[in-house]
C-alpha cells in the first residue's frame, strides 16, 4: 500500500498480489470518498472486482523464496555429466531432523569404533566386514558412523535430475574418496529408509506392500524386482494336481534370447501348508524367492508374505545377536537395550576426552607459539642463542585468568593459590611483572587495590625526583640516549671531547658524584652487550632506558655503586614492566636478595659467604666430590661466581631463566617480607608455631626452613641449586676432571643444556639431604 499527495487531497493506492508475488493493477481511490467495496469484491463505483482473479490460472505449488545462494552447475560433454561449479551456501535447513545422520557432522567415527576395526584388520578381515561386525554389534548402521575422511571431499546431490547412472559415474572421483565409501553410504542410506520411509511400488501385489514392511531396504529391492519378473515375463505351461500337491510348469520368457538356458522350471507348491520348492534353487542359494514362486503365489491368490521363507539377517526388526553380547543373551529386549545404551555413553565418554586431550595439545601449542612472540629472537642469532625447554602448560602455569581471580572485591591477593601455580609451571609471560612485584616484596598480599595505587604513585614521584637529580648532574639521563665513554678522570676533571656537556656544580668535588660519573660509561658498555639477541634492545630507546635505570640505582646505593652482572638481572624487569619507575622499584627490591653478592673490596667478595655455604653443602651432601675437588684447588668453588652472581643468566636461555627466577622466589617468598622491607628489619622466624593455612602463604622452601627453625637458609636456594648441578656431573667431574681448567670446562659445557624444572627438583633434593645429614 503506498499513501501519495494530490493537490490538498490525500489518495491512497491499493495493490492486489496474486498468490505467487505477481501484482495486480491498482487504482487510486478517494480516501473521503464514502463508497465502499462490495462482498464481492467490486466497489460501487465500479473500479475494483476480486473475481476477476478466480478464474486467473494459479501455479500449481506455492514459491516460497528465501534467497539461497547455494548453487550446483554442471554441463554434458558428449554423455558424461561434469559438475563445473559447486557453491554451498545455503541459508537454511538442508535435511529433515530425522535425515540428520547423512550430515557431514554426523559421520564421526569415536576412537573405539576405530580401535575395534583396527584390531578386525590385524585378523585380517576387510573394512566391510569389520563394519557389518559392528551393525551387529550396536544394533544397526545408524550407530556406528564413518570417519572423517569417508566423507571429506564428500557432496550430497538430491535433484533427481541427476539421478542418471551416466551422471553419477562422472562424480564418483569427486564425491567419494575411495572405492568403499559410496557402497557404505548406500548401505547406510538404504536401512535408514528401511526404517522411515516408504518404498515406490512396481506393481498391485499385496505380497509387495507386506514384503516391505519386513525385509530391508537393500532385499527388498530384490525381493521386489523378482515379483515384477514374475508379473511380466512368468507364464504357466503346465498344472499338475497330486494329493497334497501343485506341480506347476513355469516357463521365464526373459531369457528367451539366450542360449543353452532352460527357461521352465518346475515349482512345486503345497496349498495346505504353505509350503514350495522352485528348480531354480535361487532360495536355497540366496535365500530370497525367486519370480517363479511368486508367480505361483500369485496364481494362488496368497496376499500375505509366507513367513516360513523369511531369514532373519534380512529382516528390519534383526536384533544384535548373541555374538555382540554374549553375557546378556537370554536378557529382555529392554534390558539389552539399556545395556547398549550404557555402552554408547560409555563410548562418548572416552571420545570427548579425547577430544578435550587433543585440544589441550593444540592449545598448549598455540601458547607455547605466543610465548616466543613476546620475547622475539633476531634472526641472526636465533643459531647462537640455547633452546628454551620452558613450556606454559595449561592447568599448570598461572595464567591471566587464574591471576585475576586470585584477588578478592577489594584487590586483596590469595598469595597462597599464586605460590602453588608458580611452584607447579611458572607464570605466563602477559603477567610476568605484575606476579613479580608481589613475589619479590614490592607490595604486600594483603593490601588493597586503592593502597597498592598510592603507593605505586608515591614510588612513581620518588623515581622521578632521583632522575631530576641526576639530570642536573648529567643530562643525558632520561634524553633516551647514553654513554659509552669515560666523562671524567678519577679526580673528577671532564676526559676530553665524549660528546657531553656536563654543567659546573658545586658538587662536583663530592667522592659520590665523582663515583657516580665514573661508573657511567661502564654502564653504557654492559648495556650493549646485554641480551643482545632479543628484538627489543635492537631500539636505543630501550637500551637507554635500561641504562637510566641501572645509572639512577647506582645514584641511590652509593654503598656498593655498580657492578658488571647487575644488568643481567636489571633487564628483564625493564621488558616485563612497561613503566620505567615499576622497573626501578622492582629491580631494586631483586637486588636486596643477591645485593651482598656485589660488595667487593681489594681483600674480598661478598659472593664468597655463598661460596663457603657451598663448600660446606657439598662437604656434607657428597664428600667424595668436595675431597676430588679440594685436590685440583677447587675447594673454594670460584668456578660457580657466576651462577650465584647473575643466578643462571648464562647458563639458560632467557625464558628459562625467567622461570627459573620466578620459580625460587615463589619457593622462597615469605608473607613478612613486605613489612621487612619497610621496616629495614630483618626476617625472622616466630617462635609460635604456626597454622597450616598459615605455612600455605610460605614458599616450599622457606616453608621447610620455618618448620625446622632454621633461620641462616634464608635466600640460599641458588646455592642447593649448585650443588645440584654439580651433582648431576659427579661421574664426570671424578673421572675427567684433572685440573681446574678441566672443571671449568665441564661446567661452560652445561650452557643451554640445563633443565630449569629439573634442576629446581634436584636442589630441594639436596635441601632435603643436607638437612637430615646436619642434623646427625
Amino acid at each position: 500500500m503506498a499513501i501519495g499527495h494530490g493537490g490538498t487531497e490525500t489518495t491512497i493506492k491499493y495493490f492486489y498480489f496474486s498468490r505467487e508475488g505477481l501484482p495486480v493493477k491498482g487504482k487510486s481511490v478517494d480516501k473521503n470518498s464514502n463508497d465502499d467495496i462490495s462482498e464481492e469484491g467490486e466497489s460501487n463505483n465500479g473500479s475494483i472486482n476480486f473475481g476477476e482473479f478466480k478464474n486467473k490460472q494459479k501455479r500449481r505449488k506455492a514459491s516460497f523464496r528465501c534467497g539461497c545462494l547455494a548453487k550446483l552447475i554442471h554441463k554434458k560433454i558428449g554423455n558424461v555429466y561434469e559438475v563445473s561449479k559447486l557453491e554451498e551456501r545455503h541459508n537454511h535447513p538442508l535435511v529433515a531432523e530425522k535425515d540428520m545422520i547423512f550430515m557431514k557432522n554426523s559421520r564421526n567415527m569415536g576412537y573405539t569404533k576405530q580401535h575395534f576395526l583396527y584390531q578386525v584388520s590385524n585378523a585380517n578381515f576387510g573394512p566391510a566386514i569389520g563394519f557389518r561386525l559392528m551393525k551387529q554389534l550396536y544394533g544397526g548402521f545408524d550407530r556406528v558412523g564413518v570417519t572423517k575422511s569417508d566423507c571429506d571431499d564428500g557432496r550430497l546431490v538430491g535433484s533427481d535430475i541427476f539421478s542418471g547412472p551416466d551422471f553419477k559415474k562422472s562424480i564418483c572421483d569427486i564425491v567419494w574418496t575411495d572405492q568403499i565409501s559410496p557402497e557404505r553410504y548406500i548401505e547406510r542410506k538404504n536401512d535408514h529408509d528401511s526404517r522411515y520411509r516408504s518404498p515406490e511400488f512396481k506393481t498391485d501385489l499385496p505380497m509387495e506392500q507386506d514384503a516391505s514392511n519386513l525385509y530391508t531396504r537393500t532385499i527388498f529391492f530384490d525381493v521386489q524386482d523378482e515379483m515384477l519378473v514374475s508379473y511380466k515375463f512368468c507364464i504357466a505351461l503346465n498344472v499338475v494336481q497330486t494329493e497334497n500337491m501343485e506341480k506347476y510348469s513355469v516357463r521365464d520368457s526373459q531369457f528367451e534370447k539366450r542360449e543353452l538356458v532352460d527357461n521352465v522350471y518346475e515349482v512345486e507348491f503345497c496349498k495346505s501348508e504353505m509350503k514350495l520348492h522352485c528348480s531354480c534353487n535361487r532360495y536355497e542359494y540366496y535365500g530370497v524367492l525367486c519370480c517363479h514362486a511368486f508367480y505361483v503365489l500369485r496364481m494362488n491368490n496368497v496376499k500375505e508374505f509366507l513367513r516360513n521363507y523369511l531369514e532373519k539377517r534380512w529382516l528390519k526388526n534383526m536384533k544384535p545377536s548373541k555374538f555382540a553380547l554374549p553375557k546378556i543373551s537370554g536378557a529382555s529386549d529392554a534390558v539389552r537395550n539399556e545395556v547398549l545404551e550404557l555402552y554408547e555413553m560409555f563410548e562418548s565418554t572416552v571420545d570427548r576426552l579425547l577430544q578435550l586431550r587433543l585440544m589441550l595439545r593444540i592449545l598448549n601449542r598455540t601458547t607455547n607459539e605466543d610465548m616466543e612472540s613476546y620475547f622475539p629472537i633476531r634472526p641472526e642469532c636465533q643459531a647462537d642463542v640455547p633452546k628454551t625447554r620452558f613450556k606454559a602448560k595449561i592447568g599448570k602455569t598461572l595464567s591471566e585468568r587464574r591471576w585475576n581471580a586470585a584477588f578478592d572485591k577489594d584487590g586483596r591477593l590469595g598469595i597462597a593459590g599464586v605460590l602453588r601455580r608458580i611452584q607447579r609451571g611458572g607464570i605466563h609471560p602477559a603477567i610476568k611483572g605484575a606476579v613479580w612485584e608481589f613475589l619479590l616484596g614490592c607490595y604486600d598480599p594483603n593490601s588493597t587495590s586503592e593502597e597498592r595505587k598510592k603507593l605505586r604513585q608515591k614510588r612513581r614521584q620518588q623515581y622521578e625526583s632521583w632522575k631530576e637529580q641526576c639530570k642536573k648532574i648529567v643530562p643525558i639521563v632520561g634524553s633516551g640516549k647514553f654513554v659509552m665513554t669515560p666523562l671524567v678522570s678519577d679526580d673528577g676533571e671532564p676526559v676530553g671531547d665524549n660528546g657531553t656537556d656536563l654543567p659546573k656544580s658545586d658538587d662536583d668535588s663530592d667522592k659520590k658524584v665523582i663515583k657516580w660519573k665514573l661508573s657511567l660509561h661502564q654502564i653504557g658498555l654492559d648495556v650493549v652487550r646485554t641480551d643482545r639477541a632479543l628484538v627489543y634492545y635492537e631500539n636505543e630507546a630501550n637500551q637507554a632506558k635500561l641504562w637510566d635505570v641501572l645509572a639512577i640505582y647506582t645514584w641511590v646505593d652509593d654503598d656498593i655503586g655498580y657492578v658488571q652482572g647487575m644488568n643481567d638481572i636489571c633487564s628483564p624487569m625493564v621488558i616485563l614492566l612497561g613503566d620505567e619507575a615499576d622497573a626501578f622499584w622492582c629491580f631494586e627490591h631483586a637486588m636486596r636478595k643477591v645485593r651482598e653478592n656485589f660488595r667487593s673490596n681489594a681483600t674480598s667478595m661478598g659472593v664468597q659467604s655463598q661460596l663457603g655455604i657451598l663448600s660446606q653443602v657439598m662437604r656434607v651432601v657428597d664428600p667424595m666430590l668436595h675431597q676430588h675437588l679440594e685436590g685440583l684447588d677447587g675447594g673454594e668453588y670460584l668456578f660457580a661466581i657466576r651462577m650465584l652472581m647473575v643466578l643462571f643468566r648464562r647458563e639458560f636461555s632467557f625464558v628459562d631463566a625467567l622461570y627459573l627466577w620466578e620459580v625460587m622466589w615463589a619457593m622462597e617468598y615469605n608473607p613478612n617480607m613486605f613489612g621487612d622491607y619497610t621496616s629495614n628489619g630483618s626476617n625472622e622466624v616466630v617462635e609460635a608455631k604456626l597454622s597450616n593455612k598459615v605455612l600455605k602463604q610460605y614458599g616450599k622452601y622457606e616453608r621447610k626452613n620455618v618448620q625446622i627453625g632454621r633461620t641462616d637458609q634464608k635466600s640460599l636456594l641458588a646455592v642447593f641449586l649448585v650443588a645440584g648441578v654439580l651433582e648431576t656431573k659427579n661421574k664426570k667431574l671424578l673421572s675427567e676432571a684433572k685440573g681446574l681448567d678441566d672443571v671449568a670446562e665441564i661446567m661452560g659445557g652445561m650452557t643451554g643444556n640445563l633443565d630449569a624444572k629439573k634442576a629446581l627438583t634436584e636442589a630441594l633434593k639436596i635441601h632435603k639431604r643436607y638437612l637430615k645429614k646436619a642434623r646427625t
